[in-house]
């Protein structure tokens, strides 16, 4: 089993957020998904092909975690408290020789009283497919965060049934005493290995290289050219060809904004890793390095390029942007600390928007290295935030 916490970070001002180490990332529905979704009543409760003790009800709208819930969502919640055998789902056929994996979101409410338990958050129970059981248990006691579940069962020796349940508990047990917890996206698939793989193939279900990631924070497509996934949750960009293409999302004018990425290279030189605004004079804002290999903003005509900063190019990832504050000036980041600051104002116009690449035509400085996650905000940053930030999402790039 393995268990990943969702980052806690700012989002107070969020435009945009893809986060390949975020399940929630990853656009669509799986194609072999196998966990049945049953349809609500008039009071949008819903009963699964086996169901136990409790009430199911699909939830539609709402923000919960920082995460605002979309109509590509399929999110239950079921009222935590209840004492009984809590198994909800169903049993489908299954072939020998494979293995069924089942990943999920959920989230408990911060009122949930007496949370943990070593009840079940999901199970597999053997019905005839000959796989062992196996269950998703409560990995800690964290509140008001989503968290991401992903667990295989057994190989299966025959073929036979194989029964998926939510389990939000035991029989004769509950999960907590008191509030709720929520189930978004659940799904299972059947392959010949356990091992986790790629989005495009996987436990997320098959998906091209393009149109594949959404934003989880206002929903915005990504399209993705020319791009390699890595097993590692990030994309590698070559340094000539590969890149992303960003919905309509920016600031305009002067406005306050803050866009931050997390990225790894060890090729120094002029490359761009987010591109907003347009080629024209002061219409761009474009988060790059430079000739002398540090972070700056190119801006057309109306570039802030320090001489002096870290060094960002040692193979190691880095969390990096730039906060500008209308009038106030313009700060860079590295890891968190404050890397350099100007007085700067900008006249941005536009949305060509990119990810690896500049949108100056002829000197699109394309990325050379790896890009994990993307934040765009709509207000300035402050460095304490920023710092947040940085702390909330370092352990998933070991540093």
């Amino acid at each position: 089993m393995s268990v990943a916490t969702g980052p806690k970070i700012v989002t107070s001002g969020l435009l945009l957020d893809y986060d390949m180490n975020n399940s929630r990332s990853w656009k669509g529905m799986p194609v072999t998904n196998q966990f049945p979704i049953p349809t609500p009543d008039a009071s949008n409760n819903v009963t699964f092909p086996t169901q136990g003790t409790g009430t199911f009800q699909r939830v539609y709208s709402g923000t919960y975690g920082g995460y605002t819930i979309t109509n590509n969502d399929v999110v239950y919640r079921y009222d935590l408290g209840v004492i009984g055998c809590h198994y909800h789902g169903g049993a489908v056929a299954i072939a020998a020789g494979v293995y069924p994996t089942f990943t999920f979101d959920y989230y408990i409410s911060p009122d949930a009283t007496n949370f943990p338990s070593t009840n079940y958050l999901a199970n597999f129970e053997n019905y005839g497919g000959g796989a062992q059981g196996s269950g998703a248990s409560c990995p800690n006691s964290l509140k008001d965060v989503w968290q991401t579940v992903t667990f295989s069962g057994g190989l299966t020796s025959s073929t036979g049934t194989q029964a998926m349940f939510l389990y939000p508990g035991s029989c004769g047990g509950k999960l907590a005493d008191s509030g709720y917890i929520l189930y978004k996206n659940p799904q299972v698939i059947f392959s010949a290995t356990n091992a986790m793989v790629s989005p495009f193939a996987g436990p997320f279900g098959t998906r091209s290289n393009t149109a594949a990631l959404i934003d989880v924070a206002q929903n915005y497509g990504i399209t993705l050219n020319s791009l390699t996934y890595s097993t590692t949750n990030t994309f590698s960009f070559n340094g000539s060809s590969d890149f992303m293409t960003l919905g309509a999302v920016a600031s305009s004018g002067n406005a306050a904004r803050s866009i931050f990425a997390w990225v790894k290279a060890s090729s120094a030189g002029g490359r761009c890793i987010i591109a907003t605004g347009t080629p024209a004079t002061s219409q761009a804002f474009n988060l790059v390095t430079y000739g002398s290999n540090k972070i700056g903003v190119m801006g057309y005509n109306n570039d802030f390029y320090p001489t002096s900063g870290a060094n960002i190019f040692n193979n190691v990832w880095h969390y990096v942007g730039a906060v500008a504050n209308g009038s106030s000036g313009i700060t860079t980041y590295v890891d968190g600390v404050q890397d350099n600051t100007g007085t700067i104002t900008y006249a941005t116009a536009g949305q060509t928007n990119y990810v690896g690449k500049s949108n100056h035509v002829g000197s699109e400085s394309y990325w050379n290295g790896s890009i994990a996650g993307v934040q765009m905000y709509s207000v300035g940053l402050s460095a304490t935030e920023v710092a947040q930030n940085f702390a909330a999402q370092r352990s998933l790039y070991n540093v």
